[in-house]
């Protein structure tokens, strides 16, 4: 290390030191005599973004960060404190607007950082369509919807690309996720859409319930940098009670066999499960999540939700319908008390993190209002080829369906930390009355502990 080098870094642990006894006036002469000899150091960058938080100047202070981060774009924990701080203060990044005039609900509302992602998420529903009848999914439980099934064609895969790219370019690249009441893997041209989106620089996320036979070779061979698993089971007896329709033995040998296709190709993939947790299926929990450690793919386990929100709004006006009370039953949380958990911790004048920072796209090229919805109402009635990508946005926040959201108190919303210990609560006591109802359970399983814990 030549002098100065030392002496740059001398001054960093200075300047460090008043920052921890919350001097910014000194720290900030320290490092800006830093920035003075090496304009691009990173850590300077992120550490005058503490000087003015520890001013209260919280828009100078993400302005900095993200300067830091531009210089560092490798350097995680710089990342990762930022996103942590943004979601303490409850601001977004610079390039999603601060405010937003949420005209169907007559208010100016406040963005804030997205939990799913720092980046705009397009969600591309390449096969509107699926082979399962799950009932907690609308395909299984919302056929009053009429809407149109296919697959979504490459040429109108490409133009969709095409246009993300061009209306995209001054803000950091979206994240495409090819999913989202469908099975993507029905698309036979799944390969070539995630090259496409790639070659684009997008980073693309795929999902799928592994219940079908396919050639896992081409859908590895391009490389989606995320390939999630649902999973509700390790035996059919339980598996088949969520996964209606689905073979958890085909889903097994399915993974053994993305496996043997990623180490052959030498893909960069990550596998990972999404398990959903219902009341019936706790006993399968630890046998799958050994199951996955076995063939190097992450797990993640979260409570079951019933969807689509439109079915959760009619539940809080009226009853259950009969052919849902067996699969609500099995929730560990019934979708109505937790959507009105929800509306207790409910800000009016934050924004739903589903509208500012997700567009949802149908096979068909169409849009949707969010992720959450499914009945043909509650599509935005254009093509998004046609418009652009403000005027997309813009239709969202005039959507009648959006004031329905927002009075059942279900908009997507930063968790309230008395939400969070609500629902960890109401979790542990469904486990607790499902492990005490079944003969001969005595112990829980030690990952559910876990989850219970969390």
């Amino acid at each position: 290390m030549n002098m100065d080098d030392a002496t740059l870094d001398q001054w960093m642990l200075e300047a460090a030191q008043l920052v921890k006894d919350r001097n910014a006036d000194a720290a900030e002469l320290v490092y800006r005599r830093v920035l003075g000899v090496r304009p691009e150091h990173p850590v300077a960058h992120y550490q005058m973004g503490l000087v003015a938080f520890l001013r209260g100047d919280l828009h100078g202070a993400r302005r900095w960060f993200e300067r830091a981060i531009a210089l560092a774009p490798g350097n995680d924990f710089l990342r990762n404190n930022y996103h942590t701080w943004l979601r303490h203060v409850r601001l977004p990044p610079t390039w999603i607007a601060d405010t937003a005039e949420d005209l169907v609900n007559g208010r100016t509302v406040r963005r804030f950082m997205p939990a799913e992602s720092d980046r705009h998420i397009f969600i591309i529903e390449v096969a509107g369509t699926c082979h399962l009848r799950c009932p907690s999914c609308p395909v299984g439980n919302f056929d009053q919807a009429d809407r149109p099934k296919g697959l979504m064609r490459v040429e109108l895969f490409r133009n969709i690309i095409d246009k993300i790219s061009a209306e995209t370019a001054a803000i950091p690249k979206p994240m495409i996720w090819l999913f989202n009441w469908g099975e993507p893997v029905l698309n036979p041209a799944l390969p070539e859409m995630i090259r496409i989106a790639r070659g684009a620089g997008f980073e693309v996320m795929i999902s799928s319930s592994l219940s079908l036979k396919r050639d896992w070779d081409p859908i590895v061979a391009a490389e989606p940098e995320q390939f999630k698993i649902s999973l509700s089971g390790f035996s059919q007896a339980v598996y088949g009670q969520s996964h209606v329709k689905g073979d958890i033995e085909l889903v097994k040998e399915n993974m053994r066999l993305l496996r043997q296709s990623i180490d052959r190709t030498g893909s960069r993939t990550r596998v990972w499960a999404g398990f959903h947790l219902y009341r019936h299926n706790l006993a399968d929990h630890d046998r799958m999540a050994t199951y996955c450690a076995e063939l190097g793919f992450g797990f993640t386990a979260v409570p079951a939700a019933y969807q689509p929100l439109e079915s959760v709004i009619q539940m809080m006006r009226h009853e259950v319908e009969g052919r849902d009370h067996d699969i609500v039953s099995k929730l560990l949380v019934h979708p109505v008390e937790f959507a009105r958990l929800r509306g207790q911790f409910l800000d009016p004048e934050l924004d739903c993190e589903l509208r500012f920072n997700m567009t949802n796209i149908n096979h068909d090229g169409s849009v949707a209002l969010c992720c959450a919805v499914y009945d043909t109402r509650n599509m935005l009635g254009v093509s998004f080829l046609d418009r652009s990508f403000d005027e997309i946005c813009n239709l969202k926040y005039q959507h009648d369906f959006c004031r329905e959201c927002y009075e059942s108190g279900s908009p997507c919303q930063p968790t309230h930390p008395e939400l969070r210990s609500a629902l960890s609560e109401r979790i542990s006591t469904a486990i607790d009355e499902t492990q005490n109802a079944e003969k001969g359970s005595t112990e829980l399983p030690l990952k559910i502990r876990e989850i219970r814990r969390g």
